[in-house]
């Protein structure tokens, strides 16, 4: 078979189309693949054309596609990430210092820079991966 399966319970019957309580009591037609209950599949399958085969069956009204990982998603999640790391790098070095002398405190550049970089890439990798989903889910 080459098309998804429906839910089992909850579907209605395509022979009789009384509703399915419970998973046990149907199987799926061999044919067209929808929810037919056990006692009625013999004689269903003997009549069924196979046409009216489940494409696909949402579970959910607010079911959403899975996301796509195409290159360009990809590549904006991890330049975000790049670019908070690089961001978290600057703000973690520290600078040299001489055994026994007391540490100097991180210039405030420096760290205004860490935190503008991590900033970037949290914006860069949520603003690219939301463009591309918005694009991902017009098309569907």
């Amino acid at each position: 078979m080459d098309f998804e399966l429906e839910e089992l319970a909850g579907a209605s019957c395509v022979h009789s189309g009384k509703k399915i309580l419970v998973a046990t009591d149907a199987t799926h037609c061999t044919k067209c693949g929808r929810a037919v209950l056990q006692k009625h599949k013999d004689e269903h399958e003997s009549k069924c054309s196979g046409a009216g085969a489940i494409k696909r069956v949402a579970h959910d009204y607010d079911e959403e596609p899975p996301v796509e990982w195409t290159t360009k998603v990809i590549g904006f999640v991890a330049t975000g990430v790049f670019v908070a790391a690089l961001g978290g790098g600057l703000m973690m070095a520290s600078p040299e210092q001489p055994p026994g002398e007391l540490a100097k405190p991180m210039p405030t550049k420096k760290l205004g820079a860490g935190f503008g970089l991590m900033a970037l890439g949290a914006v860069v990798g949520v603003a690219g991966f939301s463009s591309e989903r918005k694009k991902q889910l017009a098309k569907k």
